[in-house]
C-alpha cells in the first residue's frame, strides 16, 4: 500500500501555505481525495505527478542530452 501523505506534508515538501495545497486539490491540480472532511495524497500519485510534469517542461531531456 503506497503512503499516503496529509495536506501538512504536501504543503512542507512544496513550502507553501495548506490553504494553497487544498485549492490545487479542488482544482484537479493535485491528485488529492478527501477522507472524512480532510485532503489526502497518495505518495506514488504525486510522484507520478512531477515526473510527468519535469518531462513534460523539458527540463529532463535537456539534462539527458547534456549528458
Amino acid at each position: 500500500m503506497d503512503r499516503i501523505l496529509g495536506i501538512e506534508e504536501i504543503a512542507a515538501i512544496f513550502k507553501c501555505s495548506t490553504e494553497n495545497v487544498k485549492r490545487k486539490a479542488r482544482s484537479g491540480e493535485l491528485p488529492a481525495f478527501k477522507w472524512g472532511g480532510r485532503w489526502y495524497v497518495r505518495e506514488n500519485d504525486l510522484e507520478l505527478m512531477l515526473a510527468s510534469a519535469v518531462e513534460s517542461s523539458g527540463h529532463l531531456r535537456r539534462v539527458q542530452e547534456h549528458a
